[in-house]
């Protein structure tokens, strides 16, 4: 997946962001902690305990949390139609969302008046 992020945009930032997952590991498992934490706070139990079962068992991080890092990233520079592109390419690759996704991609979304549109949408959701 990293070799498709870093070679499937043309954004040289966001490149770079992705090439130092390669050498960061911490940058996803602390994103997997802090949407286990919003999970649980938020009432979402289950969603955080099949969360934690994936990584107990396979020792792998969920493809949520590595959809959600890309979307967080690209939202935390301003590039939203990017982290739309990658909500879209979440959903084609058969990624279910879970309520920390949906949370921070609408909140990203809303900042921007040009997606409240999409916004409004994946709300409903």
């Amino acid at each position: 997946m990293y070799n498709d992020l870093v070679n499937k945009t043309t954004d040289k930032e966001m490149q770079e962001v992705f090439l130092d997952w390669r050498t960061n590991r911490d940058c996803l498992n602390m994103t997997s902690m802090k949407i286990f934490t919003a999970l649980v706070e938020d009432g979402n139990f289950y969603q955080a305990l099949e969360h934690h079962k994936h990584i107990v068992e396979s020792d792998v991080q969920p493809m949520v949390v590595v959809h959600t890092y890309v979307i967080e990233a690209y939202l935390k520079f301003g590039k939203t139609k990017g982290a739309l592109e990658a909500y879209w390419g979440m959903l084609a690759a058969g990624v279910a969302p879970n309520a920390y996704t949906y949370t921070v991609f609408i909140k990203g979304l809303t900042a921007d008046p040009n997606f409240l549109g999409d916004a409004k949408k994946c709300l409903l959701e």
